[in-house]
């Protein structure tokens, strides 16, 4: 009966840590809470997206702040502001705000998003850095 009820337990906690979509982007998958980054490390870009519609993080060198609007699988983002130092990363950090700019859709997993444009084409690839 105690391995009965320890299988169950442990299929159950494997369910839950099960992720929420199958990386097709045709299901819900809020990303309201999480953060997302091109690789791991100092001055490489990321972005957050808070449960309020704003997004910030860092492009590299500044960091930026924006309003974004999430619906299903498609994604816009507002206007981008961000600070103005001067550094070595400024085609990586213009090249990472271009494409959010020309977002329109995403797929993704608890590991991977992806960013795409309006005709499906992949603008960025994202691995999840918050893990919670």
């Amino acid at each position: 009966m105690y391995t009965r009820k320890l299988a169950i337990l442990i299929a159950a906690s494997v369910a839950a840590c099960a992720p929420t979509t199958s990386g097709t982007g045709t299901e819900d998958f809020n990303l309201a809470g999480s953060e997302w980054g091109l690789e791991s490390g100092a001055h490489v870009p990321f972005i957050q997206f808070t449960g309020e519609g704003k997004a910030v993080g860092n492009g590299g060198c500044n960091r930026f702040s924006g309003s974004y609007e999430q619906t299903g699988n498609q994604i816009s983002f507002g206007r981008i502001m961000s600070t103005k130092m001067a550094c070595l990363e400024l085609d990586q950090e213009n090249a990472f705000f271009q494409a959010l700019d020309q977002t329109r859709s995403f797929r993704g997993d608890h590991l991977k998003l992806v960013l795409m444009s309006d005709t499906g084409d992949t603008l960025l690839t994202l691995n999840r850095r918050d893990w919670d």
